[in-house]
């Protein structure tokens, strides 16, 4: 089992979307992919998206975008 964990963060406060869980490596890694094209572009000023396995140890992936005021 996987999960990919998406956080939001605006003005210094940091809300966690609904994790997603994927039976499957390539199912999550679609997903992680998914989420990260949304969150290069969107209007969030920290936007991370994070792979984890069922241990939720060893995170497989993790991207951040910090968006600036100047580019939103």
């Amino acid at each position: 089992m996987y999960t990919i964990i998406e956080l939001q963060t605006n003005n210094g406060v940091t809300v966690p979307v609904t994790p997603v869980t994927k039976s499957t490596i390539e199912e999550a890694r679609q997903e992680y992919h998914l989420k990260a094209s949304y969150a290069a572009i969107s209007n969030v000023e920290i936007h991370t998206v994070i792979l984890v396995n069922a241990e939720g140890q060893n995170a497989e992936k993790v991207i951040c975008y910090k968006h600036t005021p100047a580019q939103l």
